[in-house]
């Protein structure tokens, strides 16, 4: 062997050697058990588990899920939770008590310090913080249409009642965090913002819990249910790629039906809560509003049903009450007879819900209420026959973009009349309605128009609102009308007006019960005295007589000065027209005087048309026609506004017996003359016609 050769052997023994003794260090070290089982921040659970053991790896796992808990310092820690090879058998037990599971309490709970709520006497536990992870590993049970794998089955709660979830939360603000894990058939899956003793006013609220890959079936005992029910003004709630069921034996209309029920009666209601990438199947997310608004974001959401029985909306919002709502990718499959919209909103602001898709299906609407829709499945959309603007939506829909629009309202052009205006337009016609105080009522304004037709009112006391009616008169009324109603309105004061910021005008029947339908529509914002076209629509769907008094006018009060322009109300008697034609005519109308009758097109008072100059019928004396007086002279002269292109031809005819004199007219491009045979005081009415008119 040359040099070489040796050398070569020597570096490659050399590094072997080196090599196996890294090897065997990595290997060594390996063994030890990580930082968090030395300084005992994680445990571990399984199915084959004993509550003797330690905790410290799978082999000397625990029996119970808060067995782990209770094993983990005050600061928290991670638990991972295995089952073992037989599905759903192989559950892992949660809570040492029969029927407690993952239940636990921050120190707002009215029992946080009862000894008979924890351990021997009770299955409840005190939070942790800042942070305790339930992590499922090596699942072997599935949930239907799960998106992440395998979850692992918890034996948690019971089915007997819904005093027993699978995990209860109450007053926790700790985070909390629970990964691949399944609740099978409990009453209720999960509760949270509950108190221990079922009250549900705020005492219990929860914030900072994050669920990912987490699912619960239900029950399917009637009665029993919600699935995920969360409620007591918790906020920062976050659920991603979860799969819940709700109860099929309980009614689409029931809170207990839902598969996940933000319920805000009683509290403060539910906010900042961010639901991500989930399944639900025969229930959707119902949303009760509370006391105080929140945000609520929904994105990628299907719920599916099993073809046979009917299933509530995926997404039910029973009011805003200024909470805001975005909602994306929203779907509805497989449903039942009587399929439900995609999302359905019962009352609210369009501005409060944002829908950027949603897709229904069985020709079932895709949204349904007030909403702000960007867009949704043109299949669903074609089919229904209520408009977006009847259901207080505006947006985009197959090429049309709805919402209120004043640009040419603002422009106050000539207007074809389709119904007659009710409402006088004279401020003198106008009644002061004195609550208390006195009312003042200043006309001689000048409207957005640059009329000076408008009007100016205030009161001397503040409450109760008094009110400037422009129209105020017994009125027939009949199931089936429409009353429309819509004024300029301007806040002289620059703070909103008497009663709303928005709003200060009202048109509705007193002397007679009656329940109606409709919208009422005020400024963008608070109006800090630009004016502002408002507006409301109303159909009658009840009436206890055949007449009533019909108000119509606006609101006044100490402090909340405002001008008033050109109201109009008409009444549009039942099978005129259609409800959606209706709706589009509010949207779209435009104010007109109150003398002009219906087909005409005409323009507010003091308005003058000007076309090529000499169209100014309003002018005393125009290019068109008028009067020339002549005193005790031969001539009278008419001088053009703007000169005609060519002389025009003028027809004169005196207004009295001029006797003997005669007359003749001459006429330039800029001026009309009047010659007489003899001097004479003498006046005629003229008129002229020439190119250009």
């Amino acid at each position: 062997m040359n040099r070489s050769c040796l050398l070569v052997y020597t570096i490659l023994a050399a590094s072997a050697v080196s090599g196996a003794a890294r090897s065997q260090t990595l290997d060594q070290s390996a063994r030890k058990p990580p930082p968090g089982i030395q300084n005992g921040t994680i445990c571990y659970t399984a199915a084959w588990g004993k509550d003797v053991n330690d905790g410290l790896s799978w082999g000397s796992a625990k029996a119970t899920i808060m067995a782990c808990y209770d094993a983990l310092p005050q600061k928290g820690g991670t638990i991972f939770i295995a089952q073992n090879g037989n599905g759903d058998a192989g559950a892992v037990a949660a809570n040492e008590a029969p029927g407690g599971g993952i239940w636990i309490m921050g120190a707002n709970d009215p029992n946080y310090n009862n000894p008979n709520f924890f351990p021997p006497n009770g299955p409840w536990r005190r939070l942790k913080a800042p942070s305790v992870r339930f992590v499922g590993v090596a699942s072997s049970s599935q949930q239907q249409n799960g998106h992440k794998g395998g979850i692992v089955h918890i034996g948690a709660g019971s089915s007997r009642d819904n005093n027993h979830p699978c995990i209860w939360l109450s007053a926790t603000a700790g985070y909390l965090y629970f990964e691949n894990l399944g609740c099978f058939y409990p009453g209720r899956g999960i509760v949270i913002g509950e108190a221990s003793n079922h009250d549900r006013s705020g005492i219990g609220s929860v914030s900072g819990e994050y669920f990912e890959n987490v699912g619960s079936a239900s029950s399917n005992v009637a009665s029993l249910g919600p699935t995920v029910d969360i409620t007591g003004g918790s906020f920062w709630l976050w659920f991603d790629h979860c799969m819940f069921e709700g109860n099929y034996k309980n009614s689409v209309k029931d809170n207990k039906r839902a598969a996940i029920l933000m319920d805000g009666m009683g509290n403060n209601g539910v906010g900042l809560t961010y639901l991500t990438n989930l399944n639900l199947n025969g229930g959707g997310i119902k949303y009760v509003p509370g006391a105080s608004p929140g945000q609520i974001d929904i994105r990628v959401l299907t719920e599916e049903g099993n073809y046979t029985q009917p299933i509530p909306p995926a997404v039910w919002i029973t009011g805003t009450r200024g909470s805001l709502f975005h909602l994306s990718q929203v779907l509805v499959a497989d449903p039942g007879p009587d399929a439900p919209p995609a999302i359905k909103i019962d009352a609210g602001n369009p501005n409060d819900v944002l829908v950027d898709t949603a897709t229904a299906s069985n020709g079932a609407p895709n949204v349904e209420g007030p909403a702000t829709v960007l867009s949704q499945y043109g299949g669903m959309l074609l089919n229904q026959t209520v408009s977006p603007i009847q259901q207080g939506q505006d947006g985009f829909f197959n090429y049309h973009v709805i919402g209120q629009i004043d640009a040419a309202r603002r422009n106050f052009g000539p207007t074809v009349v389709r119904f007659p205006n009710l409402a006088p337009q004279v401020p003198s016609g106008w009644i002061k309605s004195v609550a208390c105080g006195s009312v003042t009522l200043t006309p001689g304004a000048v409207g957005p128009d640059g009329t000076k037709n408008a009007a100016e009112a205030e009161a001397t006391c503040s409450s109760p609102s008094s009110a400037i009616d422009f129209y105020q008169h017994g009125h027939s009324i009949s199931v089936g009308d429409f009353i429309i109603a819509g004024v300029w309105v301007r806040s002289v004061t620059r703070n909103g007006f008497a009663g709303s910021t928005t709003q200060p005008m009202s048109a509705d029947f007193t002397g007679v019960k009656y329940t109606a339908t409709g919208s009422s529509h005020g400024s963008m914002n608070e109006n800090s005295g630009e004016w502002s076209w408002v507006w409301s629509i109303q159909k009658i769907t009840l009436t206890s007589a055949n007449t009533g008094q019909l108000n119509f006018g606006v609101t006044v009060a100490k402090g909340n000065a405002i001008q008033m322009f050109a109201p109009v109300l008409i009444h549009v008697r039942a099978g005129t027209v259609s409800d959606n034609e209706a709706f589009e005519l509010a949207l779209n109308l435009q104010t007109f005087p109150d003398s002009a009758p219906a087909g005409s097109v005409a323009m507010l008072r003091g308005e003058d048309l000007l076309l090529s100059s000499h169209l100014n019928q309003l002018t005393s004396n125009g290019d068109l026609a008028g009067k020339i007086s002549i005193s005790n002279g031969v001539t009278g002269t008419k001088n053009f506004g703007q000169p005609y292109a060519l002389p025009p031809v003028c027809v004169v005819s005196p207004t009295s017996n001029p006797g003997a004199t005669s007359w003749w007219v001459a006429t330039t491009t800029e001026e009309m003359t009047i010659r007489l045979s003899a001097p004479s005081t003498v006046s005629f009415d003229y008129t002229c016609h020439g190119n250009p008119n």
